[in-house]
């Protein structure tokens, strides 16, 4: 275990409290490429995590989950020194295609098979440095902290179980989701992972939560740039649109 010191650089987390926190060493966390860890800024390349969980499953790896930067592994007294190794060398086949620039086809072959008409052609460190510039572009690592900052709590226009009611009651509109700035949410929003929920039924969707609704319309505009590389999105539903695009729909408080 290593404690997650205040001050320290390595773990990114500007307030912690002496001896309040270590590493779980029944997981195993592997962060890629595409930050300064002095600084937390993003690189001017990176490796994003979506894209190694997809290639380590077709080597049937699996992580316990990904986020868009790092991988979690659960440890158990089962797991022998072979796994290590099996992970290891899975690794190390996606750095030598990552650094061949390959193309998906030989990469990623199960997955571009399924998915043509975006992918084949299209070469692994290519992809990698355009969805690292979408993330960047987009500043997710900031929208991230922004939203569990005290200002950006949304305002509660009623109490949960209430907006719950409403929505069991069809007293609701179904609306995109970048129509619904000011209306009151009925449904749970979170992304998976972290899973953590950063709006809650009855909140209304004001200004405040301005850094909520941006990290779900990221994550709307990435699952139509970047196809089989979505993350879960719990409370908002997702719809193909005539134009062949994906759009993310969500009930709000009838008004």
């Amino acid at each position: 275990c290593w404690a997650l010191d205040p001050g320290a650089a390595w773990h990114g987390y500007r307030h912690v409290a002496p001896g309040y926190a270590m590493t779980d060493p029944a997981k195993l966390t592997i962060l890629t490429p595409g930050f300064d860890r002095a600084t937390g800024a993003y690189a001017d390349h990176g490796i994003p995590a979506p894209v190694v969980a997809e290639f380590l499953r077709d080597y049937q790896v699996v992580p316990e989950k990904n986020d868009l930067n790092s991988l979690l592994f659960l440890l158990t007294p089962g797991v022998e020194s072979s796994k290590a190794g099996t992970l290891l060398s899975a690794l190390t086949a996606f750095k030598r295609f990552h650094d061949d620039n390959a193309t998906l086809d030989v990469a990623l072959p199960e997955f571009v098979a399924r998915r043509k008409a975006r992918y084949s052609g299209v070469r692994l460190r290519d992809l990698c440095a355009e969805m690292h510039a979408f993330y960047r572009e987009h500043n997710v690592s900031a929208l991230q902290r922004a939203q569990f900052r005290p200002e950006h709590l949304p305002t509660a226009a009623m109490l949960p179980y209430k907006a719950a009611q409403i929505l069991t009651r069809n007293k609701v509109d179904f609306l995109p989701l970048d129509q619904i700035s000011g209306r009151i949410a009925t449904t749970l929003m979170l992304v998976y992972p972290p899973g953590i929920a950063t709006v809650l039924p009855g909140e209304r969707l004001d200004e405040r939560a301005k850094p909520m609704l941006d990290y779900l319309k990221m994550f709307e505009r990435s699952a139509n740039l970047f196809p089989g590389f979505e993350n879960e999105v719990q409370g908002l539903y997702r719809r193909t649109e005539p134009d062949g695009s994906i759009r993310f729909y969500t009930y709000v408080v009838r008004e």
